[in-house]
């Protein structure tokens, strides 16, 4: 939250707007249970994005049990839909990850998933 002399100054941003948290989505700390989320922060498009084991799904693969893990339903709003979003150039179509022209020095650059899943 920015600060201007001593009083804070509060806006439609969360408190996360400038933290810079997460993992690197790599590996996690030992001890991922159901129902838990796990934060990563991608260096791409300037942001850390929170996944959400819903309704405590497991999977299997190769033989190994695993957790499924999926983006809560947030990530992929417009700023129309998730006000907060705005802080991310999400100005477009749901699922757009913004338009990152702006982080990118006047590269034209757009992300999302393929075919706009979400």
């Amino acid at each position: 939250v920015p600060v201007w002399g001593t009083a804070r100054n509060e806006s439609v941003w969360d408190v996360d707007a400038n933290l810079v948290h997460g993992r690197n989505g790599e590996q996690f700390a030992p001890g991922v249970e159901k129902g838990d989320e796990l934060v990563i922060f991608n260096d791409i498009i300037w942001r850390a994005l929170r996944f959400q084991n819903a309704d405590e799904e497991e999977v299997w693969f190769k033989g190994i049990k695993m957790l499924r893990f999926t983006p809560v339903s947030t990530t992929f709003m417009n700023a129309s839909e998730h006000p907060s979003n705005a802080r991310y150039y999400q100005f477009g179509p749901r699922g757009l990850f913004g338009n990152l022209t702006m982080i990118e020095q006047g590269v034209p650059l757009f992300a999302s998933l393929p075919h706009f899943l979400h």
